[in-house]
Protein backbone atom coordinates (compact mmCIF):
# COMPACT_ATOMS: atom_id res chain seq x y z
CA UNK A 1 0.00 0.00 0.00
CA UNK A 2 2.91 2.35 0.73
CA UNK A 3 6.02 2.38 -1.50
CA UNK A 4 8.63 5.00 -0.55
CA UNK A 5 12.09 5.13 -2.15
CA UNK A 6 12.78 8.86 -1.95
CA UNK A 7 16.22 10.35 -1.35
CA UNK A 8 18.33 7.60 -2.89
CA UNK A 9 20.44 7.19 -6.04
CA UNK A 10 18.10 5.10 -8.19
CA UNK A 11 18.38 5.69 -11.94
CA UNK A 12 16.84 4.50 -15.18
CA UNK A 13 13.13 4.08 -15.99
CA UNK A 14 10.43 3.07 -13.51
CA UNK A 15 9.22 -0.50 -14.22
CA UNK A 16 5.79 -0.41 -15.87
CA UNK A 17 4.73 -3.33 -13.67
CA UNK A 18 4.56 -0.97 -10.68
CA UNK A 19 1.11 0.07 -11.90
CA UNK A 20 -0.07 -3.53 -11.38
CA UNK A 21 0.14 -3.22 -7.59
CA UNK A 22 -3.61 -3.06 -7.09
CA UNK A 23 -3.65 -1.87 -3.46
CA UNK A 24 -0.97 0.78 -3.90
CA UNK A 25 -2.10 4.04 -2.29
CA UNK A 26 1.10 6.09 -1.98
CA UNK A 27 4.12 6.12 -4.30
CA UNK A 28 7.08 8.33 -3.41
CA UNK A 29 10.08 8.15 -5.77
CA UNK A 30 11.23 11.74 -5.28
CA UNK A 31 14.83 12.92 -5.11
CA UNK A 32 16.49 10.23 -7.19
CA UNK A 33 17.97 10.11 -10.71
CA UNK A 34 15.12 8.24 -12.37
CA UNK A 35 14.51 9.00 -16.05
CA UNK A 36 12.42 8.08 -19.06
CA UNK A 37 9.69 9.60 -21.20
CA UNK A 38 6.88 7.17 -20.34
CA UNK A 39 5.87 6.92 -16.71
CA UNK A 40 3.77 3.81 -15.88
CA UNK A 41 0.07 4.43 -16.52
CA UNK A 42 -2.33 3.59 -13.72
CA UNK A 43 -5.80 2.42 -14.69
CA UNK A 44 -8.79 4.66 -13.89
CA UNK A 45 -9.93 2.23 -11.17
CA UNK A 46 -6.55 2.04 -9.47
CA UNK A 47 -6.49 3.05 -5.81
CA UNK A 48 -3.36 5.24 -6.13
CA UNK A 49 -4.00 8.50 -4.30
CA UNK A 50 -0.58 10.11 -3.68
CA UNK A 51 2.23 10.23 -6.26
CA UNK A 52 5.52 12.09 -5.78
CA UNK A 53 8.13 11.76 -8.54
CA UNK A 54 9.61 15.23 -8.12
CA UNK A 55 13.33 16.00 -8.41
CA UNK A 56 14.24 13.32 -10.94
CA UNK A 57 15.22 13.34 -14.63
CA UNK A 58 11.94 12.43 -16.33
CA UNK A 59 11.38 14.13 -19.70
CA UNK A 60 8.95 14.34 -22.59
CA UNK A 61 5.30 15.27 -22.25
CA UNK A 62 3.57 15.27 -18.89
CA UNK A 63 1.58 12.11 -18.39
CA UNK A 64 -1.96 12.07 -17.03
CA UNK A 65 -2.21 8.30 -16.66
CA UNK A 66 -3.36 8.37 -13.06
CA UNK A 67 -6.42 7.05 -11.29
CA UNK A 68 -9.66 8.91 -10.70
CA UNK A 69 -9.00 8.66 -6.95
CA UNK A 70 -5.65 10.48 -7.21
CA UNK A 71 -5.63 13.49 -4.90
CA UNK A 72 -1.95 14.56 -4.91
CA UNK A 73 0.51 14.70 -7.81
CA UNK A 74 3.97 16.14 -7.25
CA UNK A 75 5.74 16.02 -10.63
CA UNK A 76 7.97 19.05 -10.22
CA UNK A 77 11.64 19.59 -11.01
CA UNK A 78 12.05 17.17 -13.86
CA UNK A 79 12.46 17.84 -17.60
CA UNK A 80 8.88 17.75 -18.84
CA UNK A 81 8.00 19.92 -21.85
CA UNK A 82 5.17 20.66 -24.24
CA UNK A 83 1.54 21.41 -23.40
CA UNK A 84 -0.33 19.80 -20.53
CA UNK A 85 -2.67 16.91 -21.42
CA UNK A 86 -6.37 17.75 -21.40
CA UNK A 87 -7.28 14.50 -19.64
CA UNK A 88 -6.03 16.07 -16.41
CA UNK A 89 -9.64 17.24 -16.24
CA UNK A 90 -10.65 13.63 -15.52
CA UNK A 91 -8.89 13.75 -12.13
CA UNK A 92 -11.95 15.10 -10.34
CA UNK A 93 -10.55 14.36 -6.84
CA UNK A 94 -7.19 16.04 -7.40
CA UNK A 95 -6.31 18.46 -4.59
CA UNK A 96 -2.58 19.12 -5.08
CA UNK A 97 -0.83 19.47 -8.44
CA UNK A 98 2.84 20.45 -8.45
CA UNK A 99 4.36 21.02 -11.90
CA UNK A 100 6.89 23.76 -11.28
CA UNK A 101 10.38 24.05 -12.79
CA UNK A 102 9.85 22.49 -16.20
CA UNK A 103 9.57 23.77 -19.78
CA UNK A 104 5.81 23.32 -20.07
CA UNK A 105 4.48 25.46 -22.90
CA UNK A 106 1.24 26.35 -24.64
CA UNK A 107 -1.60 28.53 -23.47
CA UNK A 108 -2.85 28.45 -19.90
CA UNK A 109 -5.06 25.32 -19.79
CA UNK A 110 -8.76 26.13 -19.60
CA UNK A 111 -9.54 22.61 -18.42
CA UNK A 112 -8.25 23.37 -14.91
CA UNK A 113 -11.59 25.04 -14.27
CA UNK A 114 -13.17 21.57 -14.38
CA UNK A 115 -11.05 20.27 -11.49
CA UNK A 116 -12.98 22.06 -8.76
CA UNK A 117 -11.35 19.98 -6.01
CA UNK A 118 -7.93 21.65 -6.51
CA UNK A 119 -6.48 23.26 -3.39
CA UNK A 120 -2.90 23.73 -4.61
CA UNK A 121 -1.86 24.49 -8.21
CA UNK A 122 1.82 25.29 -8.69
CA UNK A 123 2.99 25.96 -12.27
CA UNK A 124 5.78 28.43 -11.58
CA UNK A 125 8.96 28.53 -13.69
CA UNK A 126 7.56 27.27 -16.98
CA UNK A 127 6.85 28.74 -20.45
CA UNK A 128 3.06 28.96 -20.30
CA UNK A 129 1.60 31.87 -22.25
CA UNK A 130 -1.78 33.34 -23.09
CA UNK A 131 -4.17 34.79 -20.54
CA UNK A 132 -5.97 33.51 -17.45
CA UNK A 133 -9.52 32.52 -18.27
CA UNK A 134 -12.42 33.82 -16.20
CA UNK A 135 -13.42 30.18 -15.78
CA UNK A 136 -10.56 29.79 -13.31
CA UNK A 137 -12.84 31.42 -10.73
CA UNK A 138 -14.70 28.10 -10.51
CA UNK A 139 -11.81 26.71 -8.43
CA UNK A 140 -13.69 27.35 -5.21
CA UNK A 141 -11.31 25.24 -3.09
CA UNK A 142 -8.02 26.73 -4.29
CA UNK A 143 -5.80 28.01 -1.47
CA UNK A 144 -2.42 28.25 -3.20
CA UNK A 145 -2.16 29.39 -6.83
CA UNK A 146 1.36 29.97 -8.10
CA UNK A 147 1.75 30.92 -11.77
CA UNK A 148 4.91 32.98 -11.36
CA UNK A 149 7.73 33.18 -13.90
CA UNK A 150 5.77 32.26 -17.03
CA UNK A 151 4.75 34.26 -20.13
CA UNK A 152 1.19 35.06 -19.12
CA UNK A 153 -0.20 38.35 -20.40
CA UNK A 154 -3.33 40.50 -20.71
CA UNK A 155 -5.09 41.83 -17.61
CA UNK A 156 -5.56 40.07 -14.29
CA UNK A 157 -9.20 38.90 -14.41
CA UNK A 158 -11.42 40.55 -11.74
CA UNK A 159 -13.28 37.23 -11.48
CA UNK A 160 -10.49 35.93 -9.22
CA UNK A 161 -12.54 37.50 -6.43
CA UNK A 162 -14.69 34.35 -6.61
CA UNK A 163 -11.87 32.11 -5.35
CA UNK A 164 -13.73 31.36 -2.14
CA UNK A 165 -10.87 29.24 -0.77
CA UNK A 166 -8.96 32.53 -0.46
CA UNK A 167 -11.86 34.27 1.27
CA UNK A 168 -13.03 31.90 3.95
CA UNK A 169 -10.85 30.09 6.47
CA UNK A 170 -10.68 26.52 5.13
CA UNK A 171 -11.48 23.45 7.15
CA UNK A 172 -8.42 21.59 8.40
CA UNK A 173 -7.96 18.62 6.05
CA UNK A 174 -7.23 15.07 7.10
CA UNK A 175 -3.45 14.55 7.03
CA UNK A 176 -1.58 11.62 5.58
CA UNK A 177 -0.37 10.69 9.06
CA UNK A 178 -3.96 10.39 10.25
CA UNK A 179 -4.78 8.08 7.36
CA UNK A 180 -1.82 5.76 7.76
CA UNK A 181 -1.19 6.13 11.53
CA UNK A 182 2.53 6.81 11.05
CA UNK A 183 4.49 9.90 9.97
CA UNK A 184 4.29 10.53 6.22
CA UNK A 185 5.68 13.77 4.81
CA UNK A 186 5.30 14.68 1.15
CA UNK A 187 7.96 17.01 -0.26
CA UNK A 188 7.49 20.56 0.92
CA UNK A 189 5.69 23.12 -1.22
CA UNK A 190 8.21 25.75 -2.30
CA UNK A 191 7.15 29.40 -2.44
CA UNK A 192 8.97 32.67 -3.11
CA UNK A 193 9.02 34.76 0.05
CA UNK A 194 11.16 37.86 0.64
CA UNK A 195 13.55 37.16 -2.25
CA UNK A 196 14.18 33.58 -1.18
CA UNK A 197 12.62 30.19 -1.74
CA UNK A 198 11.05 28.65 1.33
CA UNK A 199 9.32 25.35 1.94
CA UNK A 200 5.90 24.92 3.49
CA UNK A 201 5.21 21.60 5.12
CA UNK A 202 2.05 19.81 4.04
CA UNK A 203 1.26 19.48 7.76
CA UNK A 204 0.72 23.23 8.01
CA UNK A 205 -0.53 23.97 4.51
CA UNK A 206 -4.11 24.55 5.63
CA UNK A 207 -3.14 27.87 7.29
CA UNK A 208 -1.71 29.38 4.09
CA UNK A 209 -3.44 31.07 1.18
CA UNK A 210 -1.10 32.37 -1.55
CA UNK A 211 -1.65 34.02 -4.94
CA UNK A 212 1.58 34.51 -6.87
CA UNK A 213 1.39 35.96 -10.41
CA UNK A 214 4.84 37.56 -10.38
CA UNK A 215 7.33 37.59 -13.26
CA UNK A 216 4.81 37.52 -16.10
CA UNK A 217 3.56 40.14 -18.56
CA UNK A 218 0.27 41.17 -16.97
CA UNK A 219 -0.84 44.72 -17.78
CA UNK A 220 -3.51 47.18 -16.73
CA UNK A 221 -4.57 47.95 -13.19
CA UNK A 222 -4.75 45.62 -10.22
CA UNK A 223 -8.42 44.59 -10.01
CA UNK A 224 -10.08 46.19 -7.01
CA UNK A 225 -11.96 42.91 -6.49
CA UNK A 226 -8.77 41.20 -5.24
CA UNK A 227 -9.35 43.08 -1.99
CA UNK A 228 -12.13 40.63 -1.24
CA UNK A 229 -9.68 37.72 -0.86
CA UNK A 230 -9.57 38.22 2.90
CA UNK A 231 -7.68 35.05 3.80
CA UNK A 232 -4.65 35.80 1.60
CA UNK A 233 -1.32 35.62 3.41
CA UNK A 234 0.71 36.49 0.29
CA UNK A 235 -0.18 38.41 -2.86
CA UNK A 236 2.77 38.74 -5.23
CA UNK A 237 2.26 40.74 -8.44
CA UNK A 238 5.83 41.98 -8.80
CA UNK A 239 7.75 42.12 -12.10
CA UNK A 240 4.83 42.59 -14.46
CA UNK A 241 3.66 45.54 -16.60
CA UNK A 242 0.90 46.76 -14.29
CA UNK A 243 -0.05 50.43 -14.28
CA UNK A 244 -2.66 52.87 -13.03
CA UNK A 245 -3.48 53.66 -9.42
CA UNK A 246 -3.09 51.45 -6.39
CA UNK A 247 -6.59 51.29 -4.95
CA UNK A 248 -7.55 51.05 -1.30
CA UNK A 249 -8.14 47.33 -1.41
CA UNK A 250 -8.45 46.30 2.19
Amino acid sequence: MIFMLSGNKFSGPVPKSISNIYRLLLLDLSNNSLSGTEFPAFGPNSLIAYVDISSNNFSGKVTAGFARFTSMLSLSQNGFSGPLPENFSNLRMLKHLGLHDHNISGEFPAFFSQVSSLQVLNLRNNSIDGSISNDLSSLSSIQILNLSNNNLKSEIPPSLEKLTGMIDTPDVPVTLSEIFNFPVEIQHLIVNWKKSKQGLSIRNRDIYTFLDLSKNQFSGEIPHSLGGLKSLKLLNLSFNELSGKISEFW
